[in-house]
């Protein structure tokens, strides 16, 4: 029950997030949200030995590049893959919803990739391994 009341306060927070980062603008939402997650979870979720703590604005400042490869790669494929699956130009809401569940699923698994390569340099997860 603790867990679930968590969960919808963390949801709330973040829902809260989204708003104030961008308001109603979507596209924005897609870019800049990524951004700010990444930096937060380089540094939270970074390496673990003695220089963590003096490398944390390196790491936040790398978390954003690669939160915005994420959130700009995904954009652009989605707008990308979109056209090929939307059956119209004035599509309803129905077509919308298909094409975004399969567009959407292409595009965040490819952005995905890119960012789990990048979140590994941003975090200096290579440089962990190789002590």
């Amino acid at each position: 029950m603790l867990w679930s009341i968590l969960g919808l306060l963390i949801g709330l927070l973040i829902g809260v997030a989204y708003y104030l980062l961008c308001g109603y603008n979507f596209l924005a939402v897609m870019v800049a949200f990524p951004c700010v997650l990444g930096g937060f979870a380089s540094v939270l979720l970074g390496i673990k030995h003695d220089a963590m703590l003096s490398n944390i604005p390196k790491r936040f400042v790398r978390g954003l590049l690669a939160g915005l490869a994420l959130g700009v790669s995904y954009a652009i494929l989605l707008n990308i893959l979109g056209f090929f699956f939307l059956p119209s130009f004035r599509p309803s809401v129905s077509d919308y919803s298909h094409m975004m569940w399969r567009a959407g699923t292409i595009a965040m698994a490819i952005s995905s990739a890119l960012y789990l390569i990048m979140f590994h340099w941003s975090a200096a997860i290579n440089t962990a391994i190789a002590r």
